[in-house]
């Protein structure tokens, strides 16, 4: 019965929102095309000019106030609240695709947890987001997006400062991450 109501309601939600919607997801492309670019060349210098998983990569807007990401299609969900950091959140999920292909390139995926990479992922994408050339591009400087990684923050950047590859920081990352966060959840 519940999952009945709430279905109508957000089916109801998005059908008396669809202009709206439809403005936002307009919006949403001019503010990436004016950003994709240079998002491409600054991740081609972070992953060392990179071949992309395939796929087509498609980001939906939604009306609700998170942003997931599914690997396993490339596709991803941005709040229709959020125009003035679209472009902040779509290189936040494109960071994570990249970085999970270089955890597979790099054979690491199987010697850890699935919570463990999705750690490291954050702190990874929390690193990139706030070098000077990210900050420029997203026009501002992002958040810590999970305050709890705050504290782990400064050692992770270290490690990445000193890498030459990010096949590199993977491979002294992730015990780490694993010590970190294996009985978090």
């Amino acid at each position: 019965e519940k999952v009945k109501y709430i279905n109508s309601y957000i089916s109801g939600l998005y059908s008396a929102r669809q202009k709206d919607l439809l403005n936002t997801k307009k919006e949403f492309q001019k503010r990436w095309n004016k950003a994709e670019r240079t998002f491409f060349e600054l991740t081609d210098e972070v992953f060392g000019s990179p071949t992309w998983p395939a796929g087509n990569y498609i980001g939906f807007v939604s009306i609700l106030p998170i942003g997931p990401r599914f690997l396993e299609t490339k596709e991803f969900q941005s709040c229709w609240l959020w125009p003035d950091k679209i472009v902040s959140q779509v290189t936040h999920e494109l960071l994570h695709f990249q970085f999970y292909n270089a955890v597979n390139m790099a054979n690491e995926s199987k010697n850890y947890s699935d919570n463990t990479i999705w750690h490291l992922s954050e702190i990874f994408n929390d690193i990139i987001q706030t070098k000077d050339d990210f900050i420029d591009l997203q026009g501002f400087r992002p958040e810590v997006y999970y305050p709890d990684h705050a504290k782990h923050l400064s050692k992770y950047r270290s490690l990445w400062e000193k890498s030459k590859s990010i096949t590199e920081f993977i491979e002294s990352s992730l015990p780490m991450a694993d010590a970190d966060f294996s009985t978090s959840s």
